[in-house]
């Protein structure tokens, strides 16, 4: 089943509530910097942009939301349109997101600074169909099995057929609780992928992690990258991936704006089916 969200479900719920990638890692310079989240949804038709600065973007404390920012979207031929502030820090406006092959412009002024970016937004890439299975043997045992809150270790099976080109991908899984989309833990950032080991037009199999009840719908988002945007998520995850250890701290992720900001602009084409998890069959103790 092909799910249709409406505007108010996917452009301001769920996106401006997951405009800070909530990660725990220290940056290579502890100073303050301006915190820049931008993306425009073919999905939600919508632009959302999300500003702050913080001694540790990725750290602990609160974060301090920029409220007196200029910020402008320039579509492909189009005049720059301004971003209302709509809640602190996050400035959006629904908008038309289908120039494919385009490019489109972010300008971010704050004080005396301008900030700018660009992205390219992708051929989508559509979903074949999804399979929710839940896993049993040494693979159920290697993810707990069956936790304290009684949810049980499944897999997300994804088929899409690649298409001709250089393809970056990101997949995201959630949950549909209350006519409202969950992420389901572990799927926030570290589930990318890119064609350089397939052949163009051949099958792929993207498979995700997770801990369900079943029984819950379950709705799969591919989303298409152009290469700045996939860069950013791949060196954001060797980022959190290598923190916390001996070593030296890692650089910081890799941004697409300008003036040495953290964050990143995407113009992103998605595709989304759902399933609802079968109920678990097997248990497997503690």
């Amino acid at each position: 089943m092909k799910v249709s969200f409406p505007l108010s479900l996917l452009a301001f719920p769920l996106i401006l509530l997951s405009c800070q990638e909530e990660i725990d890692i220290k940056l290579k310079s502890d100073e303050q910097k301006i915190v820049v989240e931008a993306k425009c949804s073919s999905l939600a038709n919508s632009a959302v942009v999300c500003l702050s600065k913080t001694a540790q973007y990725f750290g602990e404390g609160d974060l301090e939301y920029i409220k007196d920012a200029k910020v402008t979207i320039t579509q492909p031929d189009s005049s720059p349109v301004v971003l209302p502030m709509v809640q602190d820090g996050v400035y959006a406006l629904p908008m038309v997101v289908n120039a494919t092959g385009k490019t489109y412009k972010l300008n971010v002024v704050i004080g005396d600074k301008t900030y700018e970016a660009e992205s390219t937004l992708p051929v989508k890439v559509k979903l074949d169909s999804i399979k929710v299975e839940e896993e049993t043997g040494i693979m159920a045992r290697m993810d707990g099995g069956n936790d304290d809150d009684g949810k049980t270790s499944y897999t997300i099976k994804c088929y899409a057929k690649d298409i001709p080109g250089d393809n970056y991908y990101r997949i995201l899984a959630y949950t549909l609780e209350n006519n409202e989309l969950k992420l389901i833990d572990g799927n926030e950032y570290n589930n990318l992928s890119d064609d350089a080991y397939y052949n163009q037009t051949e099958e792929v199999e993207i498979q995700l992690s997770a801990q369900l009840f079943g029984g819950e719908t379950v709705v799969v988002e591919l989303v298409s990258l152009d290469k700045p945007a996939y860069q950013y998520f791949l060196t954001l995850m060797q980022t959190t991936s290598s923190a916390g250890g001996s070593f030296s701290v890692p650089e910081n992720p890799k941004s697409n704006i300008s003036n040495d900001v953290l964050g990143y602009f995407s113009v992103y084409a998605s595709d989304t089916l759902s399933v609802v998890a079968p109920m678990p069959k097997t248990t497997t103790a503690n």
